[in-house]
């Protein structure tokens, strides 16, 4: 009788071993879910992603769009999916102002989900018409301050343009009247047309405007100048430190999925991303390389939660 319970305990040992060993070590097709349509920012970026790991991780990868909810439908599908490494996020800014702007989600973005690995930021700034008046940030600050009514654009309630331009309010101390769009380029084409005084705007996205001189870049919402645009002050530089506003993008997975499979699949991300053929793709896009691996895309992600959040609190931003 002994020995057959030390048999039976012994292989669910054995089994348990195994299944263990399987869900470290996941097989399969990988589905990437990206929220937002095809040919956008996050999207280009995970199709480069996927193209770019190869044999690294030694299955194939197929990209799942769901657009919706800024950005919230997709997520949610990732974060109800099994922790097996099978399914993965292209996450953004968006998901992180998310935290704030949608109470409610249907998911617990702090337990649900987990950051895996940061690839690249976006970085903004603002930008006026050619025919503008205002050839610096301070002067366009100052006629705000002086009373002058200011129209700017953005992409949408809660959108990156519309949280980097409230950053630069409260920091400059003006207010301006904000006119949402549906999608960058619509409002692009307004400023281009002299319907808006500024955007803080995605350079990637504005870079053709900008370059044709269409548009005129006053200031950059970075840390850093920018190597396309040398001679343009940050809005740091200008006095404002804390307008602050970089996009970003990454890769996240399910709450619970395994350590070693995080780091498996951070690894296979970061060494795809840095291939110089693919930092040459993404730099022509106006993407800026700025890897991180789980623990420091950990600490990016959670505190870009709170630092949003304090603005869009005290700001009033709210998606309507």
């Amino acid at each position: 009788m002994f020995k057959k319970v030390l048999k039976r305990l012994c292989a669910g040992l054995l089994a348990a071993g195994l299944a263990s060993a399987a869900h470290a070590q996941p097989t399969g097709t990988v589905r990437y879910v990206v929220p937002a349509p095809p040919g956008g920012l996050i999207d280009n970026m995970a199709r480069m992603v996927a193209q770019g790991i190869g044999d690294k991780l030694g299955r194939p990868i197929v990209i799942d769009n769901r657009p919706g909810g800024n950005t919230v439908i997709g997520a949610d599908v990732v974060a109800r999916s099994a922790p097996d490494g099978q399914t993965w996020l292209a996450v953004s800014i968006m998901l992180a102002a998310n935290a704030t702007l949608q109470p409610k989600m249907p998911f617990d973005i702090r337990k649900d989900l987990v950051p895996v690995a940061r690839l690249a930021v976006t970085p903004m700034g603002v930008a006026v018409p050619a025919n503008s008046p205002y050839h610096s940030l301070q002067e366009l600050v100052n006629a705000a301050k002086g009373g002058k009514s200011l129209n700017y654009g953005s992409s949408g309630y809660g959108s990156p343009s519309h949280i980097g331009t409230a950053l630069l309010e409260a920091s400059a101390g003006f207010k301006a009247n904000h006119i949402p769009y549906k999608g960058g380029m619509p409002a692009l084409n307004d400023l281009m047309g002299g319907q808006l005084d500024f955007i803080n705007v995605t350079i990637s996205e504005a870079k053709p405007f900008i370059d044709s001189g269409k548009l005129r870049l006053l200031a950059v919402s970075s840390d850093k100048r920018l190597a396309d645009y040398p001679n343009v002050p940050t809005t740091g530089e200008a006095g404002y430190q804390g307008a602050v506003m970089e996009g970003w993008t990454g890769v996240m997975v399910p709450g619970g999925t395994p350590a070693p499979v995080i780091r498996k699949i951070a690894d296979a991300v970061l060494a795809a991303a840095s291939k110089p053929e693919f930092v040459k793709r993404a730099e022509s896009m106006g993407f800026v390389m700025a890897p991180q691996g789980p623990e420091a895309f950990n600490k990016q992600f959670y505190g870009e939660i709170d630092r949003l959040g304090h603005v869009i609190k005290t700001q009033n931003i709210k998606i309507e």
